[in-house]
């Protein structure tokens, strides 16, 4: 791929999944929200399974989970 230009942008992408995302007017992407729609995606099992009891998700600030912080993850996972 050495001096080949590979565009990153949504539309590149959306054409490459076949998936195009259509947004509705002043609607964002929510990652989030796709991704807690996705066949077999359940936040809550993968929590209660990867994290050590009474841990979850850290938060954004717009209160959202994003990502399970090493330090609250059980020894095997």
């Amino acid at each position: 791929m050495r001096g080949q230009w590979i565009p990153f942008d949504k539309d590149a992408i959306n054409q490459i999944l076949g998936h195009p995302l259509v947004l509705e007017e002043g609607q964002r992407y929510e990652n989030s929200q796709r991704r807690s729609q996705a066949l077999g995606f359940d936040e809550e099992a993968i929590s209660q399974l990867l994290c050590v009891s009474g841990q979850d998700f850290a938060w954004s600030v717009a209160g959202r989970r994003v990502r399970i912080m090493r330090t609250s993850m059980t020894t095997f996972t």
